[in-house]
């Protein structure tokens, strides 16, 4: 892993660090000085992903739908969890990993407790099935999960921490539109082996399916951890030494750089 600092990028914004970051929407020349990274002093490096989130400018994607830049801002992580999509029914309406069985010519789904045709469920058919498996997976066969969700295996959703407490309240707020999560590309990437080169999003951070489960595993995205999203002008950031550190952690999130970086305090 290169040493942390090696990160940052040769362009003409000011240089800044972690320890004196601004608030996301500030103006990082005038406010090189302020705030709320007073504390980044005794912090270190935990690890940092690719990470890559939505356009800097707003553009219609090729699907029809909006892509615009992912909100900056500070927030919390709530919980993670299989995500199901309204706004894209085809093949997010069944959560990943669902059971299916192909049982003389019909292909069913085991969805909301219990069997049911995926072509009631989602409209599609046996043949859309196997054709996009097909093109996920270079093999023209029906696999007994399903794996063609939007959001991957795993979404992690976080929310603006409106009454401070650190934890998420369902009645009182209400999560945020854009989450961390992966693709059916990338886990198919990922599943033969091959090199996962992240793609950009509508506004979610896309991760790779090995990062969003490491930053599980590790404690990185427990409910009430911090999330902080850059703006896009921070292109320049050194990011603090590395070393080993215990939480609280703090998901420091720069578009620009397409970086995750995770850190901790010291131990």
């Amino acid at each position: 892993m290169p040493d942390p600092a090696a990160l940052a990028l040769a362009v003409s914004d000011c240089e800044r660090t972690m320890r004196n970051y601004t608030a996301p929407g500030s103006d990082s020349c005038a406010a090189l000085g302020a705030t709320i990274g007073a504390k980044m002093t005794t912090k270190v490096t935990v690890e940092v992903y690719d990470a890559v989130g939505g356009p800097e400018m707003s553009s219609v994607g090729p699907d029809g739908f909006e892509a615009g830049p992912t909100d900056p801002g500070e927030y919390r992580v709530a919980y993670c969890g299989r995500h199901i999509s309204r706004r894209y029914p085809d093949w997010s309406t069944i959560p990943w990993g669902a059971a299916l069985k192909d049982e003389d010519g019909t292909l069913y789904v085991h969805h909301q407790g219990r069997w049911q045709r995926v072509f009631d469920v989602v409209g599609k058919t046996r043949d859309d099935v196997l054709d996009y498996y097909l093109a996920l997976y270079g093999v023209r066969a029906m696999p007994t999960r399903w794996v063609f969700n939007d959001f991957g295996h795993v979404t992690c959703y976080f929310f603006k921490d409106t009454n401070n407490n650190k934890r998420f309240d369902e009645n009182r707020e209400t999560l945020h539109a854009e989450f961390f999560h992966t693709t059916p590309v990338d886990e198919a990437l990922t599943a033969l082996s091959r090199t996962v080169d992240l793609k950009g999003s509508h506004g979610c951070v896309h991760l790779k399916p090995v990062d969003i489960s490491s930053t599980i595993r590790r404690g990185f995205m427990r409910p009430g951890t911090l999330v902080v999203v850059h703006p896009y002008f921070d292109r320049k950031v050194i990011f603090p030494r590395r070393g080993a550190a215990r939480g609280p952690y703090e998901l420091h999130f720069f578009p620009a750089m397409k970086k995750l970086l995770i850190i901790g305090r010291p131990h």
